[in-house]
């Protein structure tokens, strides 16, 4: 969800979190482990923390909690800062330049058509409405 403020807004630590200005625009926001925090042992309705990534469809990690992602020849992963991106290497698109044309063309040929129906039903509509009240003054 994208949401836009007017004002400058100010940040602001937490209890175990720690802000630090990076320089420039940008702004570290650390979560200080152990640092306020209720042990979990001492708390009757705690949740146990799992780990990050428990399955993926189903399919669990290795002894080591690892995922091996095995791309095929039709896909690339490429490693990011917390990110990986996939890529499709095969897939073309469905059309070149002479279908493209041609889809315009058929295009403009819908559009002048879509113009000509409106033109004709507005000068329906008109004949209708002459008819009516040709029809409301003869009965008078």
């Amino acid at each position: 969800m994208t949401t836009q403020f007017s004002k400058i807004l100010k940040l602001k630590e937490g209890r175990n979190i720690r802000l630090t200005y990076e320089g420039d625009d940008t702004i570290r926001i650390d979560a200080i482990d152990g640092v306020n925090l209720i042990d979990p042992t001492i708390c009757a309705d705690a949740l146990p923390v799992p780990g990050p990534i428990r399955t993926i469809n189903g399919i669990p990690p290795d002894v080591n909690g690892n995922f091996v992602l095995d791309p095929s020849d039709c896909l690339t992963i490429d490693p990011g800062t917390a990110m990986l991106t996939l890529k499709d290497t095969c897939s073309k698109s469905c059309c070149g330049c002479n279908e493209l044309e041609q889809l315009m063309t058929g295009l403009s040929s819908v559009e002048s058509q879509i113009a000509a129906l409106k033109s004709q039903i507005q000068s329906v509509e008109a004949q209708q409405s002459q008819l009516i009240a040709n029809l409301v003054s003869s009965i008078v």
